[in-house]
Parts: structure tokens; sequence; C-alpha cells
């Protein structure tokens, strides 16, 4: 049987924008305080993990009026998608277009908590357009990782690592 792992990798730069001056043009420097471009790398086997593992992909096409799940239909295994299952891993990217390809501005609102609408709470994670965030989880059922857009519909595309339950 085939064993499940996901690596994550985050990089970060602080930028200071110094403008133009009779002498010198802009320059973007990194920020004098951190020094550095600030990054990170985990990975993670199904060794670490109980239960069976599960794969969903796709790309998700999320609007402003719903509050969609990350997953339907089934993993990509076959096996129907649950609500109840939990989230080892998700990968998230706003891809910038909506349902037609044409560029959108609209933001992409995020909770794991299953609440209300998560384009109205103050903790919701904001992806941008061409955004991406990868979110690791123990507790988080499918059902309460919600999504919805600030306006119009969004394609996203979705990789989650799921233990199924």
């Amino acid at each position: 049987m085939a064993t499940n792992k996901f690596r994550m990798s985050a990089s970060f730069t602080p930028i200071v924008i110094l403008p133009a001056d009779a002498d010198a043009d802009t320059t973007e420097v990194i920020h004098h305080d951190v020094k550095k471009t600030l990054g990170s790398h985990v990975e993670v086997d199904d060794d670490a993990l109980s239960g069976t593992q599960r794969w969903w992909y796709g790309v998700k096409d999320i609007g402003a009026s719903d509050t969609a799940t990350i997953g339907s239909g089934a993993y990509t295994d076959g096996t129907a998608f649950s609500t109840s299952d939990k989230i080892q891993v998700v990968y998230l990217h706003h891809q910038g277009i909506d349902d037609t390809g044409a560029a959108t501005s609209s933001k992409l609102y995020i909770v794991s908590d299953g609440g209300a609408n998560p384009t109205t709470q103050a903790d919701a994670l904001v992806l941008r357009p061409h955004g991406s965030i990868v979110l690791s989880y123990e507790e988080v059922t499918t059902a309460n990782l919600l999504a919805r857009s600030s306006s119009g519909e969004i394609m996203v595309e979705v990789c989650a690592l799921v233990t199924d339950v």
C-alpha cells in the first residue's frame, strides 16, 4: 500500500522601497532590522498520522453567495468525499480569475471554525488574487473549512491530505 507525504515551505521577504532622488533610482531593499529573507520547510509522512489518509484535488468555483467547503464528489482514489473527515494539510491557490477566465480582484476569505459567512469574520484568512497558502490542522473537519469570495465567482485550486474517519 502506498504511503503519503507532504512537504511545505514558506518564504517571506520584508521589502522597503527607497524613493528616487537626484542621484539614484527607486530601490527595493530588505528591511534593515530583519536583514534577510525568512523561510522554513516541513515534511511529514503518514507514519506520523493516524487513520487512513486520502487526497482531494480540484479547481473549485467559489462564489460570494455560497460558503464552500474545500471539496466535493470523491477523493482522488474514488472514495466518496465526507464532510466529517479531518484535514491534515490543505493548499489553496487563488488563481486570479473568475469562472469565465477573466481577471478578478475579488478576495478569498477562509475560516476553519465552520462559522458564519467568512467575509464577515474578523479572524478570516484572506487570499488576494494569485496568492496561495498552506494550512496544517489536526482536528478541523472538511465541513468546518469554509471559503467565500468578496464578490463574484473566483477559481481556487485546492489540494488536501485528509484523514478518513
